[in-house]
């Protein structure tokens, strides 16, 4: 049996770490409202639903979204898959904390950071695979 010769980079680790890091923050983006539903509907002034919808959009919205980061993954590379969702993860982020008490802009920017799950949770497979 031949040995191959294998170089393994330190960096590898640090590249793994962020995308660590980049997935938990979306994820707790993701199921933020969950644990104060009460308070959320009270400070939006909409139903159980409402809120519930919040947290479902994530999950229909990676339906389709799927399709297309994984064909950009696989034509571009997980780098390009990972920036996307990390801006789009941020940019929406950082707008839903200024939508204040108005529950349609927060469920449009909700919608905006579930976009960008897929790119993200979709790109663990190709990384493994670097």
């Amino acid at each position: 049996m031949t040995e191959n010769n294998l170089q393994v980079y330190s960096f590898r680790w640090i590249v793994l770490a962020l995308f660590m890091l980049i997935n938990i923050a979306i994820q707790i983006l993701w199921i933020s409202f969950a644990s104060v539903t009460s308070v959320a509907m009270e400070y939006y002034g909409v139903d159980e639903l409402s809120i519930y919808i919040l947290s479902l959009s994530f999950m229909v919205v990676y339906i389709p979204v799927t399709f297309l980061a994984s064909w950009l993954i696989d034509k571009y590379d997980f780098k390009i898959g990972t920036g996307i969702g990390a801006i789009l993860m941020g940019l929406f982020g950082f707008l839903r904390f200024f939508a204040g008490p108005n529950f349609e802009i927060v469920l449009i920017f909700q919608i905006g950071i579930a976009i960008g799950q897929p790119f993200l949770l979709n790109s663990v497979t190709k990384l493994s695979a670097k």
